[in-house]
């Protein structure tokens, strides 16, 4: 009694929690029990009784929010409400996991499906075997809760409307008296129409797809769970009872849930990627535009009070310019740790040796302005990159910053970059940060911005690039996480232009009957012995004129017989190069066996008649690729072209020019894939340069 009045009352105010607490605890036994509390409610007794973590102490679901901000706890481990309905578990589950019991089973509401997930023994070792599966995805712990409690509420709600089939349609009593009563193929057909039922919107008349696919596979591993449970509880005979019912399942997949996966795939390939869908490039630079001016403002406020509030806004706009930038998910870059963050910073995934190694002054500029950390993506079984643009490196730093997530609220062992106050364990959720942010704005179209839509929209960029690089293909799809099937068939929108302009030109030609004269063109072309007049600017004309007799000998002639060249082929194609003095003379080339003829007409008194040689001469030789052979040389060569591997030689060359029955020198095949890399280089720099500006 020596010690001050307000010390005093805090002493006495334990010692009645703990008093509550012990009569509480003996009181659960009871069939029936009526619990002590701190404070009566106002109308009647109050259901919704939740028990501190920290003081032990007994409060009203609808004031716990109040209790929590004043509870003398340790402030490090901020109080949990624990539902009393919880502690009265005789399941081993609630005694043995308390972690469980308050991360998962406190978290649901106070209504029918949730008091179900609850107190039902079938739903609750589900959800628990689910949760201790999963636990160990420390960094994902937000999407494993989630994940865990949709699946509890998807099973709770099937078995509450189960229940009210089978008083129509049942045939047989529910004997086991909780969800197991599903997996008995006695009630099966009360359980597809309770599916059924679930699954389609009255009000609309429109199938629930999603819903449906998910109730199936949350059957398949509620099964699975639940005979594994029965097998060690040695109820054989409920057990093989789930194998009949997984069997019967299996049989009537397709005509149970066969509309909803047409239905999602019809979705996935005709709604998601309409171009119509995409969010505009002018709605995207809107929010950049309205990221970057908020954040300078902040960042650059000198005299400003960190709060909470401040807090949430710099962390929304951080978080969606990483998700729009890196086009990642939108789970993926809000749940980012400091530790992640600082490898980053510290560059511990760049290899230091190899920095020195570049030496294309882009290349350099974006590894002086970017930074890189890795983090897991979906599924477990792969690292998806983030990076970090320039103007999103100090506003991490200030986000990571000690003093000021204190001053936010921010709970001192939250490890997220984007944490959310009120000394929360989570993270903010991707698509909350951005939607924050795109409600600010106002955007030129209805179409919503969101991380999946963003996905979609980089694809379709990148499947349209001309000549990119399959190495640098390969790199974008390791980023996106995901394969190239996938980004094809799921995430870009069909490239409907290209389908005109190039499908569309041979179906064109096709139907006007003009595909035959094409086909014969390129044919010759790809002999090499076509014949073609050529006209040079400076006066003088070639003709370029290839034989198909092997040793044959040509004869270039003027019409006027004033001058004859001979010149003999030693691989089926000779050249001949002829100077008339007579002006506007027209120059015939002719083999000596007759079969072919080409004229050329010289406008100055200087004609010429060039026809490949295998022989070396002192004139500069070109060759003309046909479409179909420029394509099958790109192919061949795209290791070389496009990998940087080395320039082919003699001997690969030569087999090109044998396998396609291409009648060239070998030289040529190595100036076409020469001439084609530094093609390919010369658009991927300007990509770059048009990039960093």
């Amino acid at each position: 009694m020596q010690l001050p009045k307000r010390e005093r009352d805090k002493v006495f105010s334990k010692f009645r929690k703990e008093g509550i607490y012990q009569v509480n605890r003996e009181r659960m036994k009871d069939d029936n029990p009526i619990y002590e509390r701190e404070k009566l409610p106002k109308s009647g007794n109050d259901d919704n009784l939740k028990m501190c973590s920290n003081c032990k102490g007994f409060y009203s679901s609808h004031f716990f929010w109040h209790h929590r901000k004043v509870c003398q706890g340790d402030i490090c481990t901020p109080s949990e409400g624990v539902p009393v309905n919880l502690m009265e578990g005789k399941d081993p589950v609630y005694q043995k996991h308390p972690d469980f019991v308050t991360d998962i089973l406190s978290r649901f509401q106070n209504d029918d499906v949730g008091n179900t997930c609850r107190t039902d023994k079938v739903i609750v070792n589900v959800g628990h075997r689910l949760w201790t599966k999963h636990r160990s995805k420390k960094d994902k712990k937000l999407e494993v809760r989630k994940s865990v409690m949709a699946d509890m509420r998807r099973l709770a709600t099937l078995y509450t409307e189960f229940k009210k089939k089978h008083e129509v349609h049942g045939t047989a009593d529910l004997t086991m008296g909780h969800a197991g009563d599903m997996f008995s193929r006695e009630h099966f057909e009360s359980l597809t129409e309770a599916i059924q039922t679930l699954t389609y919107d009255e009000t609309e008349g429109k199938l629930k797809p999603g819903l449906k696919l998910c109730l199936y596979f949350v059957l398949k591993k509620a099964s699975k769970i639940t005979k594994a449970s029965f097998l060690v509880s040695r109820l054989d005979e409920d057990a093989s009872e789930i194998d009949k019912f997984v069997e019967i399942l299996d049989l009537n997949q397709n005509l149970i849930f066969g509309d909803a996966h047409y239905e999602i795939q019809k979705n996935r390939q005709v709604r998601l990627r309409k171009p119509a869908e995409l969010p505009l490039e002018a709605d995207i630079e809107a929010l950049k535009t309205y990221t970057q001016k908020k954040v300078t403002e902040i960042i650059s406020d000198e005299f400003l009070v960190w709060d909470s509030h401040t807090f949430v806004e710099l962390r929304d706009l951080t978080c969606s310019r990483l998700t729009l930038w890196n086009a990642r998910r939108g789970g993926e870059p809000s749940r980012l740790t400091t530790e992640e963050w600082r490898d980053a910073e510290e560059g511990v995934w760049m290899q230091k040796d190899k920095i020195h190694e570049v030496k294309n002054p882009a290349h350099q500029e974006l590894l002086s302005q970017l930074k890189i950390c890795y983090q897991t993506g979906k599924g477990t079984n792969r690292l998806v990159p983030v990076l970090f643009p320039r103007d999103t490196v100090k506003p991490v730093q200030l986000l990571c910053d000690q003093e000021i997530r204190h001053t936010a609220g921010i709970r001192p062992d939250n490890k997220y970059i984007f944490a959310c106050t009120q000394m929360s364990h989570d993270h903010v959720g991707g698509w909350h940060a951005l939607k924050n942010v795109s409600d600010n704005i106002s955007l030129s179209s209805n179409v919503t911005v969101n991380a999946t839509k963003n996905r979609h929209r980089v694809s379709t960029i990148y499947a349209s690039l001309d000549c990119l690089p399959d190495a640098d293909l390969e790199l974008f799809y390791r980023h996106m996480g995901h394969s190239s099937t996938i980004n094809q068939t799921i995430y870009q929108t069909p490239l409907a232009i290209q389908e005109i302009t190039r499908v569309g030109s041979h179906l064109h030609h096709i139907d006007i009957g003009g595909m035959r004269a094409r086909k014969e063109s390129e044919a010759s072309d790809d002999d090499g012995c076509s014949s073609a007049p050529a006209t040079s600017k400076d006066g003088c004309s070639t003709a370029r004129v290839n034989s198909k007799h092997d040793d044959s000998t040509l004869t270039v002639t003027s019409e006027d017989g004033s001058s004859t060249t001979p010149a003999t082929s030693k691989d089926g194609c000779s050249t001949a190069r002829v100077n008339s003095e007579h002006g506007n003379s027209t120059l015939t080339v002719t083999s000596e066996e007759g079969s072919s003829t080409t004229p050329a007409t010289s406008k100055d008194g200087c004609s010429t008649a060039t026809l490949t040689s295998g022989d070396r001469s002192s004139a500069r030789r070109y060759n003309r690729w046909s479409k179909q052979g420029s394509k099958q040389c790109k192919q061949y060569f795209s290791a070389a072209i496009k990998q940087g591997e080395p320039l082919p030689g003699r001997k690969a060359c030569t087999t090109f020019l044998q396998r396609h029955q291409i009648t060239m020198e070998w030289q040529a095949v190595r100036n076409k894939v020469m001439n084609e890399r530094n093609k390919a280089k010369k658009n991927f720099d300007d990509r770059e340069r048009s990039f960093l500006n």
